[in-house]
């Protein structure tokens, strides 16, 4: 009776082999029912004992133990990344949206100084062209009366 190692690293012998699908031995022999679930609660047995008895060096279960602390702890960082991501997802969602109100608002607060300075600057100019003071200020309201036009326009279309 020859062994040989199979790919549990267990010996396995080589008469009356069964495979996987549990067929008839090549000898022509059939099982029967009670002898294969024999011959499951055997291999069984066999795989248990090859688990219990493949760490029976002390260094291999304190090996064993500190990996499964080390697997556990890498687990644990996974869950703890996991759940950095989705709060800076949420908090990037939350925070588009106020980058866009504010995005709003400063236009707005341009367009409202720069066009009443546009206006000023425009009446300023009429002003040294005819001699007069009249131009300036009714260029500066009519600057700040358009500001506040496209501030309304800006502020309902958003």
């Amino acid at each position: 009776m020859q062994a040989r190692i199979g790919d549990s690293g267990l010996p396995a012998c080589n008469n009356r082999a069964v495979d996987e699908n549990r067929q008839a031995p090549e000898d022509g022999h059939e099982m029967s029912e009670a002898d294969q679930e024999k011959l499951r609660k055997i291999e069984a047995e066999i795989e248990r004992l090859g688990r219990e008895t493949q760490f029976a060096d002390p260094h291999d279960r304190e090996f064993e133990s500190r990996l499964r602390g080390i697997e556990e702890k890498a687990e644990s960082a996974r869950v703890r990344q996991r759940g950095a991501e989705i709060e800076r997802n949420r908090s990037s969602s939350v925070g588009g949206d106020s980058g866009r109100g504010l995005g709003i608002g400063l236009s707005i607060a341009y367009a409202i100084l720069g066009l009443t300075m546009l206006g000023w600057g425009v009446g300023w100019l009429l002003d040294r062209g005819t001699d007069r003071v009249l131009w300036q200020g009714l260029g500066t309201v009519f600057g700040a009366t358009l500001a506040v036009a496209y501030a309304l326009k800006v502020m309902n279309r958003a």
